[in-house]
């Protein structure tokens, strides 16, 4: 895996997910492109491939997966203060589709040219428990 020289010179990516979540957050993610994402939490990490599509534009994807994330955590209603236990809680499933979900999105922009992003009714609901 690519490191982020201007960044972390000696970590992957991955690596420094895990300092990241060290350091507080209780989730961190990770795009990368046509490899798909990851998800990492004190509960679980997930990878998915990335959707296959015909790319007509990479422009906006990570925005339209980052985006989506967060709308994602909102219909988990692991947002904000009231949010925070949820969003500490989320296990596989809910990661599963949050990255699924997040992935979506990101696939739906490459496929259009522009960062032109997903509308909501673009996208089929997240499917995860709420917890």
């Amino acid at each position: 895996m690519r490191t982020w020289p201007w960044l972390y010179p000696h970590r992957t990516p991955e690596e420094t997910l895990e300092a990241w979540l060290d350091l507080g957050p209780s989730l961190a993610a990770l795009t990368r492109g046509a490899a798909g994402p990851v998800l990492l939490s004190r509960q679980g990490r997930v990878e998915l491939p990335a959707e296959p599509v015909t790319v007509a534009d990479t422009v906006g994807a990570g925005d339209s997966f980052m985006a989506a994330l967060i709308a994602g955590l909102g219909q988990l209603e692991a947002l904000g203060a009231a949010g925070r236990q949820r969003l500490r809680a989320l296990g596989p499933e809910q990661l599963s589709a949050l990255a699924a979900y997040a992935n979506r999105a990101a696939a739906v922009t490459c496929s259009r040219p522009g960062a032109d992003p997903p509308h909501i009714a673009e996208l089929a609901p997240l499917v995860a428990a709420v917890t």
